[in-house]
């Protein structure tokens, strides 16, 4: 490997289609531990197609500062950010809520802030709200 590469902090942008020999195939889940321990990884950008977001996917990822999510994920599995220390802001644009599931977002930063999308509705921003508690967030986010 090209040592001069090893320590450079990188982006992960899940698309929302990929070419698979030519053919269009829509990217809709992140695999299991498919990114845990990547530790270099800095910002992480979620396709608008994705509905499930594997166990332990981004688990130990102690780089990532930034997550957006573009579409409406239904399934945050049990810890798939668990241990991003540095995860200090999410934004979701879709307006359904996700089920998360147990400690899908511990060990994410104490001063973490979550920017809901526009368009949600208040009921569904306050389940919003009480579910990523429940998944781990700070009691300190700003969740807006």
């Amino acid at each position: 490997g090209d040592k001069s590469k090893k320590n450079k902090k990188f982006k992960a942008v899940i698309k929302d289609t990929v070419a698979v020999k030519n053919v269009k195939c829509k990217v809709t889940e992140i695999k299991a531990k498919g990114f845990s321990k990547f530790t270099k990884l800095s910002q992480v950008t979620i396709g608008k197609n994705v509905t499930k977001i594997g166990k332990q996917a981004f688990k130990d990822c102690k780089s990532i500062t930034k997550l957006t999510v573009n579409g409406n994920v239904k399934t945050f599995d049990s810890q798939c950010f668990n241990n991003c220390k540095k995860l200090k802001s999410i934004t979701f644009k879709g307006k359904k809520v996700p089920t998360f599931k147990s400690k899908s977002f511990k060990g994410t930063a104490s001063k973490i802030t979550v920017k809901l999308a526009k368009g949600m509705t208040k009921k569904n921003k306050n389940t919003m709200k009480s579910r990523l508690k429940k998944a781990g967030i700070s009691k300190k986010a700003s969740i807006r």
